[in-house]
């Protein structure tokens, strides 16, 4: 049974959208040990006092009881990890976490992972660059039409910084600049339920505001890679 709580999926994976719940039953302070808040109930609450059917009140504690069994002993990294191995929207999503996950056991004071090492273990520009073919040939440009030629723009200048000796700290931060803009102008209206109408209009405000900021990233990262290409040529000629 669906029990109509207002979410939508985000940077992370799914998200509670909690300027929809009524603030007068909860308030929810920062979460102790862990990132993210906690949502607890106003002292003095009963259940009782919700208008809810005996038979959403059931789907509601067996939800809790599979939550608690499934999740209660696990960190916030395997609660994520677990969303999107188990409930991403598509594959391209899945891919997308696969590389952010692969990228952020990289270490960037060496530039690499143990495949650079180990016989039989992915470097990590092999891992980069495979999981960049996969990302163009799943991208679902009918349902994130918004994005699509940015992520075009975005996809060659993820190539472009493997070629030369790259830096993935950098890769990693303009791979979190694209799933920030993805979640802000697509994801969040293409994989949402039960949110209210207000909500989605400034939403949309949002959406020029992450499309645009997006858009003059990549710019400048262009133009940044443009500059040391020409550096780089220069000092070719002189050496020449």
């Amino acid at each position: 049974m669906e029990i109509e709580l207002p979410r939508y999926w985000y940077i992370y994976g799914e998200a509670l959208d909690e300027h929809a719940l009524n603030g007068d039953f909860y308030h929810a302070p920062a979460a102790k040990y862990w990132n993210g808040q906690e949502y607890i109930p106003v002292n003095g609450l009963s259940e009782w006092e919700f208008a809810a059917s005996a038979s959403t009140k059931a789907a509601i504690d067996d939800a809790i009881d599979w939550t608690v069994e499934q999740l209660g002993q696990k960190n916030t990294d395997e609660i994520t990890q677990f969303q999107f191995d188990h409930l991403a929207p598509n594959e391209f999503i899945r891919t997308l976490d696969a590389l952010r996950r692969w990228l952020d056991r990289t270490d960037y004071n060496q530039q690499s992972t143990l495949g650079d090492f180990e016989p039989g273990l992915k470097s990590t520009r092999r891992v980069v660059e495979t999981a960049l073919d996969r990302l163009e040939a799943t991208y679902p440009a009918d349902d994130y039409p918004e994005l699509y030629k940015l992520f075009l723009q975005w996809h060659r200048t993820v190539k472009a910084l493997l070629e030369h000796d790259p830096d993935y700290a950098v890769v990693a931060e303009f791979l979190d600049c694209f799933i920030n803009a993805l979640s802000r102008v697509e994801l969040r209206f293409h994989h949402c339920q039960y949110i209210p109408d207000e909500r989605i209009r400034a939403w949309e405000a949002d959406r020029i505001e992450a499309k645009e900021m997006f858009r003059n990233t990549l710019r400048k990262r262009r133009m940044s890679l443009l500059g040391t290409s020409e550096q780089q040529t220069q000092s070719q000629v002189s050496l020449k």
